[in-house]
């Protein structure tokens, strides 16, 4: 497999198939423990529940707990914006009122 791609891409599906060879885990290195930490503080953040149903989690947990995406689960968030009568009125609109 030498040839350009210009050569390759006609005949990719009469190509052999070429499976991927097995590779043991990679060693530690200070990348790897650098991407267990993110991926870690990733999950903890996804544990936040909505505020509003306490069911689902936050929609955006990256985002601060005072911010309507950091503290409401999207269904919430989506029920909210969708409901038609004018005297609704919930927390989420409570937290839109107060950032601005």
């Amino acid at each position: 497999m030498t040839d350009d791609l210009t050569t390759l891409l006609p005949h990719v599906g009469q190509l052999p198939p070429c499976p991927l060879p097995a590779t043991p885990d990679p060693v530690p290195t200070p990348e790897t423990d650098v991407m267990r930490r993110v991926l870690t503080a990733l999950r903890a953040w996804g544990t936040a529940p909505c505020a509003l149903c306490g069911a689902e989690p936050v929609a955006r947990p990256d985002r601060p707990r005072g911010t309507i995406d950091g503290r409401f689960c999207h269904d919430c968030i989506h029920d909210c914006l969708d409901d038609p009568h004018p005297d609704h009125w919930c927390p989420i609109d409570n937290c839109g009122a107060a950032s601005g």
